[in-house]
């Protein structure tokens, strides 16, 4: 028989293996791994780590598609995790849950939800998880076309990035802030916006949010007809894409597995 600390290192050790099947895309070895840790929580009666081990292995089945799964998870998570102290995976949860139901609709809850795990990051001194909770509300709001309030959450969000020096979560909340100030017809603000993201996109060499952010904002240099440099922009997009092709092995952040959502909606339609 296990003792009861070898339990726990091995739970931990599945979801590290887990976490690393997920980010190579290989969901089938990553839920394996997940469901071990999830029985060997189980049998520890660790409360904390089974909302963990069942909050990721929503995570895993929410990027297969399979929302119906995935919410059914989560409320497991939540219920466990209320349960336990230190509210254990509680905000991760609530902000894995409110993204399931922004997609299916249910907009409402999911801004209650975010609500929440924003309460839950301040109360827990996350000061990165507040950030980013402030980004998720920026970005639900944004798409309910609450352009001022979705505008306000990305400049806390920006402010705290700044103030933490994380670069890919300045560069995050700089995106979802161009994608408001373009609703609201700031092109310039959006497209200064853009830039300052761009360039810490080229630092990082993340080639993916350099073409999304390159591409748009050739865009918007076209619209205010800065041709040349909207070329320009263009050209760097299709060089982001090229390098993205020529190496196929690249690993992709997701909307899960990031901060949040690094992918540029505007002028997508």
């Amino acid at each position: 028989m296990c003792s009861s600390d070898l339990k726990e290192r091995l739970a931990t050790v599945d979801t590290n293996i887990a976490n690393a099947y997920n980010a190579a895309g290989n969901y089938a070895r990553a839920t394996e791994h997940l469901n071990r840790s999830l029985r060997m929580s189980e049998s520890l009666g660790d409360l904390g780590r089974q909302a963990i081990a069942l909050n990721t292995l929503a995570a895993t089945h929410l990027q297969q598609g399979e929302l119906r799964l995935a919410e059914e998870l989560l409320r497991k998570s939540l219920a466990l995790a209320e349960q336990t102290a230190q509210k254990i995976g509680l905000a991760d949860a609530l902000s894995n849950l409110s993204l399931i139901l922004s997609r299916t609709g249910r907009e409402e809850e999911a801004l209650a939800l975010l609500r929440r795990a924003l309460e839950r990051r301040i109360a827990q001194q996350d000061r990165l998880g507040e950030s980013h909770a402030l980004s998720s509300l920026g970005n639900l709001l944004e798409r309910r076309r609450q352009y001022a309030e979705a505008r306000d959450y990305f400049q806390k969000s920006l402010a705290l990035a700044e103030e933490l020096g994380a670069q890919g979560r300045i560069a995050n909340s700089l995106i979802g802030l161009a994608n408001v100030q373009f609703n609201q017809g700031d092109y310039p603000a959006a497209l200064a916006s853009l830039e300052r993201a761009q360039r810490i996109a080229r630092k990082a060499g993340n080639r993916d949010t350099l073409y999304h952010i390159s591409d748009a904002a050739g865009k918007i240099l076209s619209l205010l007809h800065r041709n040349e440099e909207a070329h320009r922009a263009f050209e760097e997009a299709i060089r982001a894409a090229e390098e993205m092709r020529s190496n196929r092995s690249e690993e992709h952040t997701s909307e899960l597995q990031s901060p949040c959502n690094l992918v540029c909606r505007l002028l997508l339609e």
